[in-house]
């Protein structure tokens, strides 16, 4: 069962304005729960839990991001713009 966090709004205002953001906090708070349900429909998220993809992105940071690129291709998720953005926040 989701919760609603009251940071919800104030990351979808910033989305809206910004290509990239990220969020950080103690572990076990709700952060990536909170920001899979806000964008699971619009744009992927990464995350280097893994320790494999955390030692490409150190090691290899441009063969990291074409392999995240090609992947995200193959899934045919929508694209994040922000025209797709303003459809989920239409009072940014």
């Amino acid at each position: 069962m989701y919760h609603t966090r009251v940071c919800e709004q104030l990351i979808e205002r910033t989305a809206a304005s910004f290509p990239c953001i990220v969020v950080y906090g103690p572990r076990q708070v709700g952060k990536s729960t909170t920001i899979h349900h806000l964008f699971k429909d619009f744009c992927p998220m990464i995350t280097l839990d893994d320790r494999s993809d955390r030692d490409l992105a150190l090691t290899d940071s441009s063969k990291h991001m074409a392999g995240l690129w090609s992947s995200m291709r193959s899934k045919k998720r929508p694209s994040c713009s922000m025209k797709s953005r303003s459809k989920l926040m239409p009072n940014a």
